[in-house]
């Protein structure tokens, strides 16, 4: 007997592999769906219900590189299929929420010394997230 083909699996839309997060996970998932089980490292991190077919999960990353994983659960509570992206590197929500940012010369001075090293051409910015201090 043939096996029914499986259903279509969710589209992790945010984040990319080897991005950053501060832990908002962008899903878009198949008809049907009722609720999906994200996974970090194969364990589960949240279950969230559907409403709708985007569904975006906050939740806190481990401060290192992981993987996501995402499975779609039916109406009739069959898992269905599932997706993963990694390396995500997670970053504390804390520096999502960062200060004004300013123009820090000390920095700047430092970056261009650096700068002038570099044989070829180059643009730069640096910005610290938690502070605001910024050279470009």
């Amino acid at each position: 007997m043939d096996e029914a083909p499986s259903p279509p699996a969710p589209e992790i839309v945010s984040p990319a592999p080897h991005q950053v997060s501060f832990g908002n996970v962008v899903v878009r998932v198949p008809k049907g769906t009722s609720f999906v089980r994200l996974l970090i490292n194969g364990k589960i991190a949240a279950v969230q219900p559907t409403p709708k077919r985007r569904v975006t999960i906050r939740l806190r990353l481990p401060t290192r590189d992981v993987t996501i994983r995402v499975i779609s659960v039916g109406r009739d509570g069959s898992q269905r299929s599932g997706a993963a992206v990694g390396p995500v590197r997670g970053l504390p929500p804390g520096a999502f929420e960062r200060a004004p940012a300013w123009h820090d010369k000390q920095l700047a001075k430092k970056l261009r010394r650096a700068a002038r090293t570099f044989p070829g051409k180059l643009a730069y910015y640096v910005q610290d997230l938690r502070t605001g201090a910024g050279a470009s």
